[in-house]
């Protein structure tokens, strides 16, 4: 099956191949402990080959293995990524994705993330420095799949190819730009918990941290995910091998 997400101006449609993210997803979800062990293997070995969402699957399925500083790691990598990807595209309904993957898995993985300062430190710096790193090998239209035009394009069944479309993305000159100033948004992430490291009286077990993760996990918990759409059942369009461009 094959859904369409817009129509980029002067070009014929294309798809945008999603059976190896979603296969993943589900492997990740719902495979056996082999399964799982594969795809999860496959993924940290080219993490440059797969879209931002299925990093938050893998911090997912590792958070419930008990490999917590593994599941923050991959949570902040595919965040990150996801940011990336939400500020160059121009649907400003599909570049909510970043938040809505935020507001499925945050609550979850949030709840003791901030409980050591020293290893959500490491942590941090060791993403910054892989993201730099590693290259941008999917092809960054899966965003689109939450957008707008996706939606008015599957339901109206638009095939006028003549008509002119808007573009999916800001231009590519402003991508390094986009690129950077995500990059400083998660170095200042690294000086703000360097900063409440420094303010944190010893032997407390972190209380500062602690109670800026509580906080930040209510208000995430009391917001209504249904009338996102953004849980595994509704996310239908998402489960498709291919979409169209």
């Amino acid at each position: 099956m094959e859904t369409q997400i817009g129509i980029i101006p002067g070009q014929n449609r294309g798809t945008v191949d999603m059976e190896l993210f979603n296969e993943t997803i589900a492997m990740l979800s719902t495979g056996s402990s082999d399964e799982k062990q594969k795809h999860i293997e496959k993924i940290v070995t080219s993490p440059g080959d797969y879209i931002p969402r299925v990093f938050y699957y893998l911090s997912n399925i590792l958070y419930k293995q008990e490999k917590k500083e593994q599941a923050y790691f991959w949570y902040y990598f595919g965040q990150m990524r996801a940011k990336y990807d939400s500020m160059r595209c121009v649907d400003v309904l599909a570049s909510r994705a970043h938040d809505l993957l935020n507001m499925q898995f945050e609550p979850l993985i949030i709840q003791d993330m901030f409980s050591d300062l020293d290893v959500i430190e490491q942590i941090l710096e060791k993403v910054i420095e892989l993201n730099d790193s590693t290259p941008y090998n999917y092809d960054y239209h899966w965003i689109n799949v939450y957008g707008l035009d996706s939606i008015c394009s599957r339901l109206f069944d638009d095939h006028d190819d003549n008509r002119k479309k808007p573009s999916l993305s800001v231009p590519k000159e402003e991508w390094n730009e986009i690129r950077e100033s995500v990059r400083e948004f998660y170095l200042s992430e690294l000086q703000e918990i360097r900063k409440m490291k420094h303010e944190q009286p010893e032997n407390t077990n972190y209380p500062i941290a602690q109670a800026q993760s509580d906080k930040i996990l209510e208000a995430l918990t009391s917001l209504s995910l249904d009338s996102y759409s953004c849980d595994e059942e509704s996310q239908t369009i998402n489960h498709t091998n291919s979409v169209w461009l």
